[in-house]
């Protein structure tokens, strides 16, 4: 099972990653959810309660989309992400020339 939010999550109490669990309740069916990683290892340290996986990566999902892709911040994003790249080609490109300009000063 995927968990789209490993690694990314973390709990409000302690701070801790959260992580994906699974568990068979006594009907027999299989549930999924995000635990905080200090509760399941120390089974009490923390009083986070387990998040239901289905609805946090619903709503993590729709609430991207309705704050984050819409037209003018995708546009805002796509024209930042052009600038950092020049300026890293830039660097790229002066690191290029470094050795060469090391071997001329030597001479």
């Amino acid at each position: 099972m995927k968990y789209l939010l490993s690694g990314k999550l973390y709990c409000g109490y302690c701070e801790a990653g959260m992580v994906g669990e699974s568990g068979t309740g006594k009907s027999g069916e299989k549930h999924h959810y995000y635990i905080c990683s200090t509760k399941k290892r120390k089974r009490s340290d923390c009083n986070k309660k387990i998040v239901r996986k289905e609805w946090l990566e619903n709503l993590v999902v729709n609430e991207t989309i309705k704050h984050i892709l819409q037209p003018d911040k995708v546009a805002l994003i796509a024209k930042r992400c052009a600038e950092l790249s020049a300026k890293e080609n830039s660097q790229n490109e002066e690191l290029k020339y470094l050795p060469k300009r090391k071997k001329a000063s030597i001479i």
